[in-house]
């Protein structure tokens, strides 16, 4: 049973997938925890890496925006 109080498990497993090269199941799990907790910039952040590595750029110019603007609050 996994606790969804916080979105670290979420975090662990999309590094887990972008290590091994999945960067589909890597990008599920940033948009997983990006739920949990909405206001965390570096997911924001990691989720509009792994778009731009996808050929997502206009989906990550609009994650990366809310990451930086989460960052300065």
């Amino acid at each position: 049973h996994v606790e969804w109080q916080d979105n670290r498990f979420a975090k662990r497993l999309a590094t887990i997938y972008e290590q091994a090269n999945d960067l589909e199941q890597a990008l599920h799990w940033t948009i997983a925890a990006t739920r949990i907790d909405p206001y965390d910039p570096a997911t924001h952040l990691k989720q509009a890496e792994l778009l731009t590595r996808l050929g997502r750029e206009s989906e990550s110019a609009k994650a990366r925006e809310i990451g930086k603007l989460l960052e300065q609050r």
